[in-house]
């Protein structure tokens, strides 16, 4: 079993937590506010994820890295939206990564946001009146979505060579879906 099944699979229970847990807020999206603090709970857990990936992933494994940062995308969708506010309410608990393979374990939950960011687009441009440029942080890779998350899962079955690594992974995946939506329950979804 390739990993990327081992993972679907091991976190499978995580996933639909927090799918239960956001899916109905999103429904109730009315207002630009809504969706400015939307964006706003979402980089205050992607920004230190992301920092900490930064420091653990072997780039030779995944060498378009740097173009997969989601951050900075929330920011210029912030920006676009004329809101640029100082982010300061920044999640303190977010998954251990201490390795190449909790970093990949992290990023299956980060990448995988950008499948689930397009169903997401898709009901926020149904409600409000935005732009591409103010929906793009949901629009992932726009029409290279799957494409990229073919060659992420691609690097993601072939770092790993033995059992510990991949419970790293599975482990780091498993607490990046738990640590998210107890941060969107405690700062957007309340």
């Amino acid at each position: 079993m390739m990993l990327i099944e081992k993972l679907r699979e091991a976190t499978q229970h995580r996933h639909k937590e927090l799918d239960e847990a956001i899916m109905p807020y999103l429904k109730n999206i009315r207002f630009i506010n809504d969706y400015v603090q939307l964006l706003i709970a979402f980089y205050g857990f992607f920004k230190p994820v992301y920092d900490k990936i930064d420091s653990h992933l072997i780039l030779s494994f995944l060498p378009d890295y740097n173009t997969r940062r989601k951050p900075d995308s929330i920011l210029q969708n912030l920006a676009s939206l004329h809101r640029y506010e100082i982010i300061e309410n920044i999640a303190g608990q977010i998954p251990a990564i201490s390795n190449n393979a909790s970093a990949f374990g992290a990023l299956y939950v980060m990448e995988g946001s950008t499948l689930g960011g397009l169903m997401i687009k898709k009901m926020l441009s149904d409600t409000l009146s935005l732009s591409d440029a103010q929906l793009s942080f949901f629009a992932g890779y726009g029409k290279q979505t799957r494409e990229r998350w073919n060659y992420f899962v691609q690097a993601l079955n072939g770092f790993t060579a033995n059992p510990a690594e991949e419970q790293a992974a599975i482990t780091s995946a498993n607490d990046t879906f738990l640590h998210f939506k107890n941060w969107l329950l405690a700062v957007y979804l309340k």
